[in-house]
């Protein structure tokens, strides 16, 4: 397993980490409309099982690190590599987006060791650090044979990783997929290919897929409904294969890192300093061919820094200037990127951030001056990189604070190597008159880049002109506003020469209102209007915007926190299988409805129960299919209460006080609505062709006397959950109303009563028994003894009445329940805890094995169900704790169901 760790050493101010793999992507907005923009780091890369390691990520938009956070820039799931822009963010098409992470790859073990020391020998400070990460080749988890550990030590020098056919003859297995290998035809062209199939006779291979990129393999994902992902042949055309997997295993290498570095730095008396610093890499690209593979590399930095001094000349006028010399020789390999992670790009590459191998010599120099108001600065900088030529740069700033405030950037990159010649003009200016609380100003700002071969324009990142008008109000307490509206024009290359390309116009609004110090509302929005000046397509509008409004009333007894967020994205259509795990780790459970043996979609079902096996995950797969959509993004979160003198009274107030309640909502849409009203709507998530997905939930609570020794609680529960899939839709509608009553009056007798209504739906396009509907109402009252401090005993009984409209499956199952239950708590053994239930199913039905007999029987069978359970858990020593566990159930003409689990955890 990848372990991660801090190193922090000096070559050229560089923080590292030695630790997990890490990777940087860099994406482009392309494809991605306007809006809330969604990237899934596993499709980019095309590394789909990848598990990315949470906090680890550096998310830059256009070279500026963006902050995580739903009330900041982006959210992230890190279990599907999902990344989220939010409403204040804007994506076009031209946006850089360049992320960091790190990732465990699950191939080998690794070792990580690091040391480092720093001393001070009066004004002479020094550092000393070393840094190892080694993969262990003898250790790693996947299975590879002779032929494969000697196809992995043959690889070429430069290889990433290696790819192993993945075809095992094992032999036909009725519980496995297998996969025939067979020939087939296409254009009078004779192909070998694997096909799914179930022939004993010809069914014996084996395989493992692996996702290539596009159009660089002949298999795709198939539509099935068998569990597990099945993949089919596609003919390439015109020789160029229209897949994107193959049946590959693509291995990871094993590594081998290490560096030392040393730094010194000399202070002198007037604060002016001089520092050296020295980096030794060793960098073991395949240790299976450790050999070949191996460099070894050295760098060096030698810098002098002055202090500010005042001039003679002028009073509070103070200059500074430094100086720095950079070398790296040819195999230099650094543990990470220790340039600024737009340094590639402003020398003229496209990889920013990532470090490219090849001899360099950099050579910086600036100064600096500065008064209490005026600030300018220059710095140049001349660079011989082998493979990228020889360039300059000359970058200026400057900047004025006063009624009228100015700030002025510019940047100027000229490069050569052989025939291709790199020119890179970025120039920016702010001004802003600030004399009163309300500001205008203007900025401009262009950047032109031009790659010219023999004098034709071949490559531009980037070529605009953008004009922006505003009004601002800042710094205050209370309320602040930006307006401003941007005109711009982008060109692109076109037969060697510049085309005007697109125009665009956008308008936003931002502002934040703070009314004491408990209401804050903020507010953005943005508007955006681009004309395609190549054809004569109609202009195209987007528009996003984001409300943020935190509240604190009536002195704090009621609470709340409105985040709603609305654009365009996208949204990723998929597929699903269910993986086999531990039992009791998972969440879905499987039972085999129709008895012949093989695992199909339609019987796998999410498990709630305290005695079902739990050991199957959802797994989606990752698909590459996405569908423009609007996004609405909507939590809400109130808390309220009465004030406490209200229950002191002695009058009916001292009844009204007693109320308490909390409502939640997490409503999550995406649709293609035509009209903007729905577009812009959280509420518009009803089971309609245009919402592609939806994740919502409604919840709310209502207390009496809560914490009392008689409660009242009344709850309801609404939520739905709708998925876009490869093959259609998929979901599920639940609504849920509950009134419980708790009594604590006798001294150690609990008494409890709960009615309950809930209202099922189940929805599919992809596996038709899953579209059914149930109503429940169920009455559950439970007395509960507590003998002293250790001992407690309960019995409850629960009738559920249960009916389902589907005229060829449904009709009314009646479910009685007794359950016996005991905890006892021992300091030296443990605790002990033994339930035993009963449970009659009555069902009128006309498939007792359905999906909707399986989902209202809870998993059990109709007639006479028995369930128990025992668990003892014992502290050993310390913090050491054993975990015992045993669950049977007995159905009606079924066999025993014996579970049994031990866990052993320990707390470091």
């Amino acid at each position: 397993m990848d372990c991660a760790q801090m190193l922090s050493w000096g070559f050229g101010g560089l923080r590292a980490r030695g630790n997990a793999p890490r990777r940087g992507g860099n994406f482009d907005g392309k494809g991605s409309g306007p809006g809330l923009s969604l990237l899934n780091c596993r499709n980019h890369l095309n590394e789909p099982f990848i598990f990315l390691l949470a906090g680890s990520e550096k998310v830059y938009l256009d070279g500026k690190l963006l902050e995580r956070g739903l009330e900041n820039d982006y959210v992230i799931d890190y279990n599907a590599a999902e990344l989220t822009f939010n409403s204040k963010i804007y994506i076009s098409k031209y946006s850089r987006i360049q992320i960091e992470f790190e990732y465990s790859d699950r191939q080998y073990s690794r070792n990580v060791t690091t040391l480092q020391h720093q001393q001070s020998i009066r004004n002479l400070e020094v550092n000393f650090g070393y840094f190892q990460q080694k993969d262990k080749p003898g250790r790693q988890l996947n299975d590879l044979s002779e032929s494969d550990f000697q196809k992995l030590s043959n690889l070429d020098s430069d290889a990433t990783y290696g790819e192993i056919f993945s075809a095992d003859s094992l032999g036909y297995a009725f519980d496995k997929m297998r996969y025939a290998k067979i020939d087939t035809v296409i254009g009078g062209q004779n192909y070998q290919i694997f096909k799914l199939s179930e022939n004993p006779s010809i069914a014996h291979f084996q395989l493992n897929f692996t996702m290539v990129g596009e159009n660089n393999g002949d298999y795709r994902i198939a539509n099935s409904s068998e569990n597990g992902v099945t993949y089919e042949w596609v003919a390439p055309i015109d020789g160029i294969p229209q897949g994107n997997y193959a049946p590959v295993k693509r291995v990871a290498l094993p590594q081998k890192q290490r560096m030392i570095n040393l730094g010194l730095k000399y202070n002198f008396k007037d604060d002016s300093k001089i520092s050296f610093e020295f980096a030794g890499s060793e960098f073991v690209k395949n240790r299976f061919n450790q050999n070949n593979t191996k460099q070894n590399g050295n760098a060096f930095s030698i810098g002098y820094e002055s202090n500010a001094k005042e001039l003679s000349f002028r009073k509070n006028l103070s200059l500074k200037y430094f100086i720095k010399y950079d070398y790296l020789d040819s195999t230099f390999s650094p543990v990470q990127p220790f340039y600024d992670v737009e340094f590639n790009r402003n020398w003229g590459m496209e990889q920013s951030a990532t470090f490219q191998a090849g001899e360099e010599h950099l050579l910086r120099l600036g100064s600096s001056i500065k008064n209490e108001t005026q600030h300018f600065s220059y710095e140049m900088g001349l660079r011989n990189k082998e493979n990228f030529g020889i360039g300059s740069q000359h970058s200026v700033v400057f900047q004025n604070k006063g009624d009228l405030n100015i700030a002025l950037n510019g940047f100027l990159m000229n490069s050569q190597d052989g025939e291709t010649q790199t020119d890179w003009k970025k120039a920016t200016a702010d001004l802003r008159y600030a004399k009163f609380n309300i500001q205008p100003g203007y900025r401009f700002k262009t950047e032109q880049h031009q790659i010219r071969i023999a004098d034709e324009i071949a490559n531009s990142f980037q070529f605009f002109d953008s004009h922006s008008f505003y009004i601002t109000k800042q710094d205050s307490n209370q309320w602040n506003f930006k307006i401003s509206h941007e005109f711009r024009v982008d060109k692109r290359p076109n037969d060697g020469n510049l085309q005007e390309f697109e125009k665009a116009q956008n308008t936003q609004l931002q502002t934040s209102f703070q009314y004491g110090n408990d209401n804050q509302i903020a507010f953005n929005l943005l508007r955006r209007e681009i004309q395609t000046e190549i054809d004569s397509t109609e202009s195209e509008r987007y528009f996003q915007g984001g409300l943020n409004w935190q509240s604190s009333l009536w002195n704090d007894n009621i609470i709340q926190n409105l985040n709603f967020q609305t654009g365009t994205g996208r949204v990723l259509q998929r597929s699903y299988f269910f993986m086999e795990v531990a039992r009791g780790l998972g969440t879905h459970s499987w039972s085999d409805l129709n008895e012949n043996g093989e695992q199909e979609l339609n019987e796998f079902f999410e498990d709630q129960t305290e005695y079902g096996d739990r050991n199957y995950v959802k797994l989606l797969t990752m698909g590459d299919n996405y569908r423009t959509a609007f996004i609405n993004n909507l939590q809400y979160q109130l808390r309220w209460n009465m004030p406490n003198s209200w229950a002191k009274s002695e009058n009916i107030m001292q009844y009204l006080g007693r109320f308490s309640g909390s409502f939640h909502a997490s409503l999550d849409n995406k649709n293609t609505f035509d009209e903007w009203s729905s577009r812009i709507s959280p509420f518009s998530f009803n089971n309609q062709a245009e919402v592609l997905s939806s994740r919502n939930m409604l919840k709310s609570n209502l207390w009496y006397n809560r914490g009392g020794i008689a409660i009242l609680e009344a709850s309801w529960t609404n939520s739905n959950r709708k998925q876009l899939l490869l093959d259609g839709f998929e979901g599920m509608n639940r609504t849920m109303f509950q009134l419980a009553g708790f009594l604590n009056s006798f001294q150690d007798w609990n008494i409890s009563a709960a009615y309950r209504q809930t209202a099922n739906a189940s929805f599919s396009e992809v596996v038709e028994e899953r579209d059914y509907q149930f109503n429940t109402t169920s009455v559950n009252p439970k007395i509960s003894w507590q003998g002293g401090n250790n001992l407690r005993v309960s019995l409850a009984y629960k009738n559920e009445n249960k009916f389902s409209p589907n005229e060829s499956a449904g009709g009314v199952v009646l479910v009685n329940t007794v359950e016996l239950a005991n905890k006892l708590i021992q300091s030296q053994n443990g605790v002990l805890e033994g339930k035993f239930s009963y449970v009659s199913v009555d069902s009128e039905l006309q498939n007792n094995q359905s999906p909707l007999a399986y989902e209202m029987f809870e998993g059990l069978r109709a007639g006479d169900n028995y369930v128990w359970n025992l668990s003892l858990r014992r502290k050993i020593i310390g913090d050491l704790n054993l975990i015992l566990q045993y669950i049977g159930r007995k159905s009606q003409n079924r066999k025993t169901i014996h579970n049994g689990s031990v866990q052993l955890t320990a707390l470091f």
